[in-house]
């Protein structure tokens, strides 16, 4: 699987980046939440400059959009205890609790 050749419209982009990140895991929904406040962030920002005339700086935006997927990343409260998710974990500065898929002893009743 390589990556797919990109051109068209920014909403075509933006529809196939997004899809590249589909599945119900807190790593996927967390990245499909990080491109949305990016976008919204970018969003907000033209609309402020050219409907209000106010511009903000770079770091500004930057602190705004890592505050934003702060928030979010801190509502996920369990994951699935994989070597992954919690490499990712720690790396996004969260600690969830790790739920481990119980297994059955055979021969214990």
């Amino acid at each position: 699987m390589g990556i797919p050749t990109i051109s068209g419209d920014l909403f075509s982009v933006l529809r196939i980046l997004l899809n590249g990140y589909a599945g119900p895991s807190m790593r996927m929904l967390a990245t499909r939440a990080s491109a949305n406040i990016v976008i919204y962030t970018i969003w907000r920002e033209r609309n402020q400059r050219l409907f209000k005339n106010e511009r903000k700086s770079n770091i500004k935006l930057k602190a705004e959009a890592t505050y934003d997927l702060k928030m979010v990343l801190s509502k996920i409260s369990k994951m699935k205890k994989t070597f992954k998710n919690i490499e990712w974990a720690g790396r996004m500065g969260i600690t969830p609790e790790f739920i481990q898929k119980k297994t059955e002893i055979q021969g214990v009743s």
